[in-house]
Order: C-alpha cells, then structure tokens, then sequence
C-alpha cells in the first residue's frame, strides 16, 4: 500500500515489525533501527495480508457507490473539489452506521463519480498524555479488522527522536521520525492500494485513530494522469 501522505518516508525507513506493542526509547534500540533499515524496507514491500479479494471499505459503504447516491443518504455532507478529485464529508454525529467515536468520515470520488478511498477519522483522545486510551482503542479497532482481513503489517515504536519521555507520546507521534503506530493491508493482486489503521499525534496528551481503505483505482487514475501530463513536454 502506497503510504498515506501524512506518513511520511522518514517513517518508513525507520520501522521494524513487531508482534506486539512495544515502546522503544534507549539509545541501543536507536541503533539496532539504524541496522535494520533494508530489512524494514524490505518488509513494507511485501504483502502480509491473508485476504483473497479486494479490501472494501467499512461502515456499510462499497465501492459502487456514487456521489449522487451518498448526497441522498446523508443530507447534510459536505462536498469540495481538490483538484481532479471530488472530497464528500459526513459528520459523525448524526448517523448509526458509524461509531460512536467518530468525528467524520472522508469519501474521495474520480472524475467519473466512482468512490476510490474512504478515510475514517475518530473524535481526539485528550488528557491522554501516555496515550493509554489511543493505544487500547488501536488494538481493539486492529483485532477487529484482523479477523476480517488477517494479520496486518504492524509497526509500533516512539521515542526515536526527540520525544523520548513516555508521556510524550502523542507529541513524538506528531514529530517526523520520532515513532508511529500503524498497520497496513495490502491488496492481493494491487499491493500499491489497500488499507491502513494508524493512530496520529496532535499535541501533548491529544491524539486520534484514522483508518483509510484505497481501491486500486486511485493509484491507476494518478499513474494516468502523470503519464498524461508528462506527454505534454
């Protein structure tokens, strides 16, 4: 799965698996992330998923779904233009098909009104300074989207950079390079696409879970419209 552009490459080159939450913050776990550096890169271009077929989005939405049909469900959405995509916006405070946690839910259409991701974010944990709360909320989502889809890519570290101290932890989630918690599905057959689950930092004590589904159409509409633009020279 291509990364979510907050996720950014300095993170990637700093991930190892783990099987299970663990914090790193001394100096020779430092290191042993420096050495592991290939290996990890490695890891981000395999496919670790079990699923057979392509990843559909959660909450009652598919992938035949179109902007017509999601202004009639949900009234009050909002929809904005960003570039060649059009963003629809549902507030989570108004309809049963999303959690209870749900601050809003992102839906991105191509030019030809097909639904090509779904991103789904939750309201901010606050006071949450060892980031109990968000950890306990990650696993119970990932348990849950495991048994649906199989094991995931899971990556759980903090403390790299800067932010070593353990009620820091949103903070260092928020500072490139400093640590992440997330986990990635691959599509089968179109690995470039798929979904990912990952808690972001905001500031001190506050933070939010962000789970996005990518069908491969995404990724194939951008590839053309590259190729297209570059055609141009």
């Amino acid at each position: 799965m291509r990364l979510d552009p907050k996720f950014s490459l300095c993170d990637c080159v700093k991930l190892c698996k783990v099987d299970s939450v663990s914090v790193w913050t001394t100096s020779t776990y430092r290191e042993v992330m420096r050495n592991l550096l290939g290996v990890a890169l490695l890891v981000m271009a395999t496919t670790a998923s079990a699923q057979e077929s392509l990843i559909e989005p959660s909450f009652g939405f598919t992938w035949d779904d179109k902007l017509s049909e999601i202004r009639q469900k949900y009234p009050d959405v909002t929809v904005e233009t960003e570039g060649r995509y059009t963003v629809a916006r549902i507030s989570g405070d108004s309809y049963s098909n999303l959690p209870g946690n749900t601050d809003f839910v992102q839906l991105t259409f191509s030019q030809d009104s097909s639904l090509i991701k779904v991103r789904w974010t939750s309201d901010n944990f606050t006071d949450d300074r060892y980031g109990t709360e968000g950890k306990a909320v990650f696993e119970d989502v990932y348990e849950t989207l495991q048994a649906k889809m199989g094991p995931g890519k899971l990556y759980q570290y903090s403390g790299i950079e800067l932010y070593e101290d353990s009620d820091e932890f949103y903070e260092c989630l928020e500072y490139e390079g400093c640590g992440a918690w997330v986990a990635f599905w691959d599509n089968v057959e179109n690995t470039d696409s798929g979904s990912m689950l990952q808690l972001k930092g905001l500031s001190r004590g506050t933070g939010y879970l962000a789970y996005s589904v990518e069908h491969p159409k995404l990724y194939e509409e951008r590839d053309r419209v590259v190729s297209e633009d570059l055609s141009k020279f």
